[in-house]
C-alpha cells in the first residue's frame, strides 16, 4: 500500500503521468513550463537562502562545506549520480536553515518537477560535469556569504547557480533530454 500511495502522490503532483496502458512516465515540459518553474525556483529559493542568512548554525555550515567538497570529488570521479545527490543535499540544507516548513514543501515540489530534467541533462549532454564544477564554485560563494551574514551575496550566488543551470539546460537539445527520460 505505501508504494501505491507514493505513486498516487507523484501523479497528483504532476511529477509522473500514467498512460492508458498503466505505464508511468515523466511528463515532458514545454519551454514555457520550464521557464515558469525556473522563475518560481529563483523566487522561492533565493527567499529561503536569504532567510537562512543569519539563522544558519555552525553544524549546517559545516554540512554545506562537506557537501560541496563531496560534490567536487564526485565530479572528479565522474560519479554523476552522487554529484546530483550532493547538489540537492547542499541546496536543501541551505533552505532548511531558513526555518520555514511551508516554503520547504513548495521548494520540494518544484525540485520534484525539475529533478528528472536536471538528471537527464547531466547524463545526456556533454559538458555537464564541467557545468556542475562551476556550480561548486558558486556554492563556495554562498558559503562565504553565509559566513559574513551577507544575504545579498548569498542571493546573488544562488541566483547565478540556478540561472546558469537553466541557461545551460536551455542551450542543450531538448530532444536529448526527452530521449533520456524515455530511456532511449
Amino acid at each position: 500500500m505505501p508504494v501505491r500511495e507514493a505513486v498516487r502522490r507523484l501523479v497528483a503532483e504532476k511529477a509522473i503521468t500514467q498512460s492508458s496502458n498503466r505505464a508511468f512516465t515523466v511528463p515532458l515540459l514545454s519551454p514555457d513550463e520550464l521557464n515558469e518553474l525556473v522563475e518560481l525556483r529563483l523566487y522561492l529559493e533565493t527567499f529561503a537562502a536569504r532567510s537562512a542568512c543569519g539563522r544558519i548554525d555552525a553544524d549546517s555550515l559545516r554540512s554545506l562545506m562537506a557537501l560541496n567538497g563531496r560534490m567536487r570529488a564526485q565530479l572528479e570521479e565522474h560519479d554523476k549520480r552522487g554529484a546530483l545527490q550532493s547538489n540537492q543535499a547542499f541546496h536543501f540544507t541551505l533552505y532548511r536553515a531558513g526555518a520555514s516548513t511551508v516554503l520547504m514543501d513548495m521548494i520540494e515540489l518544484l525540485w520534484l518537477r525539475c529533478g528528472p530534467y536536471l538528471a537527464a541533462a547531466l547524463f545526456a549532454f556533454s559538458g555537464g560535469e564541467r557545468h556542475f564544477g562551476v556550480a561548486t564554485e558558486l556554492h563556495e560563494e554562498i558559503i562565504r556569504g553565509l559566513l559574513n551574514e551577507n544575504a545579498d551575496r548569498v542571493s546573488r550566488a544562488l541566483t547565478a547557480d540556478l540561472q546558469k543551470t537553466a541557461d545551460w539546460y536551455r542551450t542543450q537539445s531538448s530532444g536529448a533530454v526527452g530521449a533520456a527520460l524515455a530511456g532511449d
